[in-house]
C-alpha cells in the first residue's frame, strides 16, 4: 500500500503533537489572509496543445538543463 499524501490524512489519525501543530499553522494562515497576504491566488494562463508543441520543438522548455524546465 502506498502511503497517502500529506492532505490526505484525517486529523483523527495524526498525533497530538502533529494536530497541534496543524492547528497553529491554520491558525497562522487565517491571519495572514486577514492581513491580505496570499489573499489572490494568481494561476497561469492556459496554453493550447499546438502553442506547448512549439515550445518543445524551439526548446524554449525541454529536459535538458534546469532553465529549459523553467
Amino acid at each position: 500500500m502506498f502511503p497517502r499524501s500529506p492532505g490526505q490524512y484525517p486529523r483523527s489519525e495524526l498525533s497530538g503533537q502533529e494536530q497541534s501543530l496543524h492547528a497553529v499553522l491554520d491558525n497562522l494562515f487565517k491571519e495572514l489572509q486577514k492581513d491580505g497576504v496570499a489573499k489572490d491566488t494568481k494561476h497561469a494562463e492556459i496554453i493550447s496543445k499546438e502553442d506547448e508543441i512549439k515550445l518543445w520543438e524551439t526548446k524554449i522548455i525541454g529536459t535538458e538543463n534546469p532553465k529549459a524546465l523553467l
